[in-house]
């Protein structure tokens, strides 16, 4: 149902150059429906977990939870502990995860649940660091999985329609389940654990009775199993019209990209940054469901709360489209659906990993099984804002910084109404979410697709807030707001007995019990905070006080340094901390401790611990007794570590070209080493005619590609000796490449000498050899990775893809698609000790024939430029 002009009465007036936006407060409240959805046991008193049609309680209080996705399997059991940390430190309270059918049962009727397989201990933990779990267990879960988690025993099985009920599938199902579910016993909710809610199957359309039978089977088995839970869940893309009505919630997403998008062009729109009632991603699949009929589900918020599971920070690189993300843009997408009516932000995904090695295949998503896009084999970083190694992406300072303001203020914000009247005439790109007379203003002036709907600056802004009978202005002096700016400006705001009447500041923290609020201020006009006459303004820094008017008046011109002020309000004082822009970015908070700090924090009980490549660090912690921050400075010997590093040959890479006589043309014998099955070949050919092309005797045909022949030869080349003619028939001269890639190897490139290329090489562009580089540690780093250290091999090259290898086994690898690539060697740390700290990188050159899209200029060919050893220091703090 839309709802961009229901409940609103809105104006934008402009007078000498005045932008004053009306917005009537006096709507209705949302129609609360309880006890609408079929899910398992709640748990009791305070642990008591439920929904509504419009949001979540606990213990009976509204409350909006953070869920943030990290897959266990995908990280090393030992580097648990810190992502969970650093997650929660970031304000994520739900951790979502998928069970990978093949991750845990890759060979057929052999079940792994051991190391960082291991569910019942990661959900163990998950319970000591007070996270809820939200189980998304298949049968299929698609995250960029080998056959998505499918095992290849499984497909290979004739005569089996999964994701069904076929008898066949459903017996494997019921296995599965029954294996899955005996990990989890002892941790639902009710009995004191984890585990909150479960998704069921992922991407699926319930369009027919049968599909809605096998979902529904799905969660009675679960529920058959043991698995009692406070919610069920499905994805809402797509969901269809046949989803069995309320027994499931349906959760949505959106993504600043679409790395599963077929073709290679730059995308150029969304509506993700947009503030509107609009739930799903269209990109993603699906749009909106249908009417409520026939007991078939629909998306009218009167009926499904607004949940996502599937909000993305940033996207995984695929082969053919290599986006960068920036911070802010998938805290803008998030904060836009936050704005305009959504009561869970769940991400996909929030900390990312690396795939576990498969004791038959790899096991990542690949075309060689008919999956629709090639992904790294090993690292599966979704440049998110946890990233492979633990490292906190760009995006982790506006996630957390966000996600503070949730936990502390989504117990207002839930029960609220949210209105999306759309842009401005002024560009202004802004919603209101109200609660009886509190209302917040989200203001989004960020978008990644700036051509498609641009948010500037927006000058001389205020707001007619009509509450009651009265209607209030605000600011008292118009504001501005900078393009690629984020605010949430509070109305009417109780902070627990001392009432802020507007700001154009935004809230970040709320530690009650200490009696402080931290907001940030808005960098582009400074900010101001209102007041009633009965308020007694104290102990103001870098601010002034304006008793001259209606309100009095706190005001923070300089935006460049931190503010603050005490309120004392009848029998209540609290205290105002602002800072600005940059220290909001820096601001990490738990119950214990507040501090500033520009380097990756996490606490873990009441000391907080400082993540840093320099040896020293620089911080300032908050005195909650004396009310200000308290800088300091925290050094350890600094450790010099290094590398060096020499070009190998490729001997394996290379075929000798062979020139016969002109009648019997070109003949190239090559041979395709290891194990695997071969996934890619293609001969790209330029000559002054049309030439015949011959593989192991089958005759090729070739599409013209501007003045350059392209022949797939996927399914003629195979593993171990080939053969190549060209028949030119004539003297003319030919260029060529042959390109070969595995499966689960580099393959090898062929190219025509430059006494047979010299008219045709510009046309060609060909590319030089795979690079491959040895890279030996010196004596300072191993014993640094030895003794446990986190050493980071930092890596400058140029190519398409690149791998790290010791002792000729893959440790990791990535596409290339921005400078600089980053491992963190402890993960490796045996097979490169074993190795003697030598690590072999190999680089597949990236050909100017390659259909990438990129959004940074590549190099073709092959080469590495630099690389570097560093040591992460860590700082223990109490």
């Amino acid at each position: 149902m839309k709802k961009k002009l229901l409940f609103i009465s809105l104006s934008l007036l402009f007078f000498q150059g005045f932008a004053n936006i009306e917005v009537d407060l006096n709507i209705s409240e949302p129609v609360i429906k309880e006890n609408l959805f079929k899910m398992g046991n709640p748990g009791e008193g305070e642990r008591s977990l439920k929904t509504n049609n419009q949001y979540m309680t606990l213990g009976g209080v509204p409350f909006i939870p953070v869920m943030g996705e990290m897959h266990f399997s995908r990280v090393r059991e030992d580097q648990w502990k810190e992502r969970l940390l650093l997650m929660k430190a970031s304000g994520v309270n739900i951790v979502a995860t998928y069970v990978f059918w093949n991750h845990h049962e890759e060979v057929e009727g052999f079940f792994d649940f051991e190391g960082q397989k291991d569910l019942q201990a990661f959900l163990q933990l998950c319970k000591e660091l007070d996270l809820y779990v939200w189980l998304r267990l298949g049968p299929w879960c698609h995250g960029e999985a080998r056959r998505g988690g499918f095992p290849d025993w499984l497909e290979a099985k004739h005569g089996i329609a999964t994701r069904s009920m076929n008898s066949v599938f459903i017996k494997y199902v019921d296995i599965l389940y029954e294996k899955i579910i005996a990990q989890c016993v002892g941790f639902n909710w009710s009995e004191g654990g984890p585990i909150i809610g479960a998704q069921f199957e992922n991407e699926f359309y319930v369009g027919s009775k049968s599909a809605a039978e096998y979902v529904l089977y799905l969660k009675k088995k679960a529920i058959s199993c043991g698995l009692d839970l406070p919610f069920y869940s499905i994805t809402l893309w797509p969901v269809g019209p046949r989803i069995p009505l309320h027994e499931f919630l349906l959760l949505g997403g959106g993504y600043p990209g679409s790395p599963w998008s077929g073709h290679t062009n730059p995308i150029n729109r969304s509506e993700n940054y947009i503030f509107s009632a609009e739930r799903v991603d269209t990109a993603v699949g699906a749009d909106l469901l249908g009417k409520l009929e026939d007991g078939s589900a629909g998306s009218d918020a009167q009926v499904y709360p607004w949940y996502t599971c599937e909000l993305g920070v940033a996207n995984q690189i695929s082969w053919h489209r290599r986006p960068v993300f920036n911070g802010l843009d998938g805290i803008a997408l998030v904060f836009s659906k936050i704005g305009s009516g959504c009561n869970l932000p769940g991400y996909y995904m929030y900390t990312g990993g690396l795939n576990p090695t498969g004791v038959l295949t790899t096991l990542e998503e690949n075309k060689a099984t008919k999956y629709p896009n090639d992904y790294p084999i090993v690292t599966y970083d979704f440049q998110t804002a946890i990233q492979e190694y633990g490292q906190t992406g760009p995006s982790y300072p506006y996630l957390r910084r966000f996600h503070y303001f949730l936990n502390d203020f989504g117990y207002i914000l839930a029960p609220s109404v949210a209105i999306t009247p759309g842009i401005g005439e002024n560009g202004l790109n802004f919603s209101i979410r109200k609660n009886k007379e509190t209302a917040f203003v989200f203001i989004n002036q960020y978008n990644r697709y700036d051509s498609y709907k641009n948010f500037p600056q927006v000058d001389n802004l205020a707001f007619t807030m009509k509450s009651g009978e009265k209607s209030i202005v605000f600011p008292a002096k118009p504001a501005s707001v900078a393009k690629g700016s984020l605010h949430i400006w509070p109305f009417n705001l109780d902070l627990a007995g001392v009432r802020l009447d507007w700001a154009t500041a935004t809230p970040v923290k709320f530690v009650k019990e200490r009696g402080v609020v931290f907001f940030y201020g808005n960098s582009q006009s400074g900010s101001e905070f209102a007041f009633g006459k009965d308020a007694e303004i104290s102990a103001l820094a870098n601010c002034s006080v304006d008793a001259s008017g209606e309100n009095l008046l706190v005001t923070v011109a300089d935006s460049a340094s931190d503010a603050a002020f005490t309120v004392k309000q009848g029998t209540k004082t609290l205290r105002f901390e602002v800072l600005t822009e940059a220290n909001s970015l820096k601001f990490a908070s738990d119950s214990a401790n507040s501090v500033l700090s520009g380097d990756t924090i996490f606490f873990d009980k009441n000391s907080f611990v400082v993540r840093s490549l320099s040896n020293t660090v620089e911080y300032s912690k908050y005195d909650y007794s004396s009310k200000k921050f308290v800088k300091a400075q925290e050094s350890l010997p600094r450790v010099e570590l290094g590398a060096s590093y020499e070009q190998i040959s490729c001997p394996d890479s290379r075929a000798e070209v062979i020139v016969v006589p002109a009648k019997s043309g070109i003949s190239v014998p090559f041979e395709i080493g290891g194990q695997s099955k071969v996934k890619d070949a293609k001969l790209y050919l330029s000559s002054s005619r049309r030439v015949s092309v011959k593989v192991n005797g089958r005759l090729a045909l070739p599409r013209l590609l501007g003045k350059v022949y392209v022949y797939d030869l996927s399914k003629k080349v195979k593993l171990g000796g080939n053969s190549l003619s060209i028949n030119s028939r004539s003297a003319a001269e030919v260029a060529f490449e042959l390109r070969v890639t595995t499966c689960n190897e580099l393959g090898v490139v062929l190219l025509s000498n430059s006494s047979m290329a010299e008219v045709s090489v510009a046309d060609l562009a060909r590319v030089s050899l795979p690079g491959q580089y040895r890279v030996q540690l010196d004596e300072a780093a191993m014993e640094r990775l030895e003794r446990s250290g986190r050493v980071w091999l930092s890596v400058d090259f140029f190519g398409d893809q690149i791998r790290a290898e010791a002792g000729g086994s893959l440790l990791v690898d990535q596409y290339f698609h921005k400078k600089g690539w980053n491992i963190e060697l402890s993960h490796f740390r045996e097979q490169i000790l074993a190795n003697n700290g030598i690590i072999d990188l190999k680089i597949k050159p990236l050909s100017a024939f390659d259909k990438i899209y990129f959004e940074t200029t590549p190099q073709f060919g092959a080469g590495l430029v630099s690389v570097g050893v560093n040591l992460e220091y860590e700082y223990v703090f109490k």
